[in-house]
Formats: C-alpha cells, structure tokens, sequence
C-alpha cells in the first residue's frame, strides 16, 4: 500500500481523509456533489498507486465501490454495525472526520470489520427483488386502502375474481375510448355506485 484514504458517504458530499505511507503526509476534504463524476475526478490523482480505501456499507456504496474498482484500486468495504463496535462508547459527538479517522485507524491496523462486496450480477439481481418486494409491498398497501374505503361506504369488497373481470373490463373500455376516455369511464363507475 502507498495511499491509504477512509471515506464517510452521505447523500450530498463525502468525507474524506488520505494518508501517504512512505511521507505520512495527510489531507482530508470533502467531495462534493457527492455522485459518480466528481468521484471520478478525484480518484484520478492516485492513478498510478497502490491506494486501499475503506468506506462503510450504508446507502450510496456502490457506486464509490464501483468507481474505485474503475480506477484499479482496493475497496475495503467495512460493516457499519461491527465498526460502531470498534468504535467503542462515545464521549464526543460522532463527526464525518472522526468517522474517516477510525476508518483509517482499523484499515491500517488490520483490523477493519470486512463485509463482502458481491459481484455486480449479484448486486442486480439484488437490487431487482428488493424493487419487486417494495412494489408488492406498496400494492398490498393500496388494496387495502381500497378495501377500507369500500367497507367505510358500506360497499362490499369483490371477490377476486369479480375484481379481475372488472379490472380487465374496465381497461377495455379506457383502451377503446382511448385517452379522453379514462374520465368517462370513472364518471361511469361513479355513476353506477347505488
């Protein structure tokens, strides 16, 4: 290793603070917006290094993983539960540069809590069903809302079957009336209600 950094990600700007071994000069700085270009460019000025950098695995560490990979460096990615571990009771307000600071403390210690970086066809597929699972979930949702509303009204809930043939029933009708339709076709619903 020549450069060793530690970065702290959060949605609009990154903490950073590097570390060169051979002079033990120091720098810190934030990057910021902070997204995949501006990423980039910083990365860029240890092109031609061996530089290890270590992050935590909240929101927004795949992209700096990814960018860091690009550049053909190390990612260390640490495990946000075990690394608050390591960091022990805290007497001070926990700050970004104290965040980065312990970060580069554990990396160059050996001791960094390692979480596994999956490969990207792993982390689609993830990002896939977490969405698939997020829709269902909102769907479910909706429904339910829909069937509250119903039973407020005194209407009864349509067995699922009827709520298919209605549902299919009711888009062959927008389909035919085409886009100005949609509103007849609910003022027609409305209008049927007893």
């Amino acid at each position: 290793m020549q450069i060793v950094s530690a970065l702290d990600v959060h949605r609009r700007q990154i903490t950073y603070r590097t570390v060169e071994l051979a002079s033990g000069e120091t720098g810190r700085g934030r990057i910021s917006p902070a997204a995949r270009e501006p990423v980039r460019a910083w990365l860029e000025r240890f092109a031609g290094q061996d530089a290890h950098f270590a992050l935590e695995g909240t929101t927004g560490w795949r992209f700096v993983v990814e960018e860091i990979e690009r550049a053909g460096h190390t990612a260390h990615l640490a495990d946000p539960a075990e690394t608050a571990v390591r960091r022990g009771r805290k007497r001070r307000a926990k700050t970004d540069d104290s965040d980065c600071e312990l970060q580069l403390r554990l990396l160059l210690g050996g001791e960094l809590p390692e979480a596994w970086i999956p490969p990207p066809h792993s982390l689609e597929l993830r990002t896939r069903v977490r969405l698939r699972k997020t829709l269902i979930d909102q769907r479910t949702a909706w429904l339910q809302r829909l069937q509250s509303q119903l039973f407020h009204q005194g209407a009864a809930w349509p067995e699922a079957a009827d709520r298919g043939r209605a549902a299919r029933a009711c888009n062959a009708r927008i389909v035919a009336r085409g886009t100005r339709g949609r509103r007849a076709v609910l003022a027609d619903a409305r209008s049927a209600r007893p």
